[in-house]
């Protein structure tokens, strides 16, 4: 009896002396699991402390630009740059080159790590290789360059290239449609091509690429810490891309597609974040196809658009209210909903009733 005491007794103290180790264990991990996460906290607050820029960059003049019957021989992703187009990204090249010895000069003693994103176009990546090049030897601060398909021109379907002209014969009742839709049904920001995209279609593709620019900025691969985080990222892109990238990345309404216009080749636009995002405007004019030699003026792009987005419920409200009543004095509820509708739109281009009752209805089906 006293042998099966003395058992039970030393194995009672065996399962306690284990049952105490355990909870040690488990407050050790809870304690690392603690202070990994409050370090996770301080790194992330530190990284969005500092400001993130984002230089979004055109590509430079193309055949493309020049001709659109080359659009008939060659596929869009494999058009070149011009001549001029090369020597249009080289200058960009430069102003890129000056903007961040102004940001990160090398007296501070930092050396920021910069990241580029690459359409895997043709021009695009000829473009991004003459910003390399002009950048000098600002060019090995750039860590790492990726290229990724959600930053290609906007899919013109059907219209790839064709012109207006050639659209209107050759593609009746599908540019009869893409009239309709972008006059009387939904408006230009949410029309799509037909086999294309629309311009909401392209700001969606935007919103797939932003978490991946995100893990960069924090030094993320997945869960997993790996070194560095960056400090900027070069986004070579296509026009209507890049003004889709700005809208969804600043939070712009849908107002604001139908008051921008594309930017010009080559040109340069920045956008800087720490908490909050601040559309900076261009910090490079950029060219246009007649003027290869000098740059276009900043402050004239930036004034063109002059887009103030409300930021809080009051300010919203009175917008609301400007939108409403444009156009209409009658209450909402005393309009039909077509006039409700156009009084909400902020699309200028419309089709008049007798215009619109006179198209021929399209031979898929679609009434006018």
């Amino acid at each position: 009896m006293i042998e099966w005491l003395l058992a039970i007794s030393i194995l009672a103290i065996i399962v306690g002396f284990y049952w105490i180790y355990d909870i040690y264990k488990l407050n050790k991990l809870a304690d690392c699991l603690v202070g990994h996460q409050v370090e996770q906290e301080r790194l992330e607050h530190q990284i969005h402390e500092k400001p993130f820029r984002i230089f979004l960059v055109r590509h430079g003049l193309s055949s493309g630009n020049k001709s659109l019957a080359l659009y008939n021989s060659v596929p869009d992703p494999l058009i070149p740059l011009e001549p001029e187009g090369r020597e249009m990204a080289v200058k960009a090249g430069n102003a890129l080159r000056e903007k961040f010895l102004e940001l990160y000069p090398p007296s501070k003693g930092f050396r920021p790590r910069i990241a580029m994103r690459v359409s895997p176009f043709l021009r695009t990546r000829e473009t991004a290789l003459g910003l390399l090049k002009g950048m000098g030897e600002v060019a090995s601060w750039v860590a790492f360059v990726k290229e990724t398909p959600l930053l290609v021109e906007q899919d013109w379907g059907l219209f790839e290239g064709t012109g207006r002209e050639k659209r209107k014969n050759r593609y009746q009742d599908e540019h009869l449609w893409l009239t309709m839709m972008k006059g009387t049904h939904q408006g230009p920001y949410w029309a799509r091509l037909p086999c294309g995209e629309s311009f909401f279609d392209v700001c969606q593709r935007m919103q797939i690429l932003f978490p991946s620019i995100e893990r960069d900025r924090e030094g993320l691969r997945g869960y997993r810490k790996r070194s560095g985080s960056t400090d900027a990222v070069i986004v070579v892109s296509h026009g209507l891309t890049i003004r889709a990238f700005v809208a969804s990345w600043c939070n712009l309404d849908v107002e604001w597609f139908s008051r921008s216009s594309n930017p010009p080749n080559c040109s340069i636009r920045m956008i800087e974040t720490t908490n909050e995002s601040t559309d900076v405007g261009y910090i490079f004019g950029g060219f246009d196809e007649e003027n290869h030699e000098h740059p276009l003026d900043v402050n004239e792009l930036n004034s063109s658009e002059n887009w103030n987005v409300p930021s809080t419920v009051d300010e919203w409200l009175a917008f609301m209210k400007i939108q409403v009543n444009q156009g209409d004095s009658r209450p909402p509820s005393q309009r039909s909903r077509s006039s409700r509708m156009s009084a909400l739109s902020p699309y200028p281009q419309k089709i008049d009733e007798a215009t619109r009752l006179s198209l021929p209805v399209p031979k898929f089906g679609l009434s006018p």
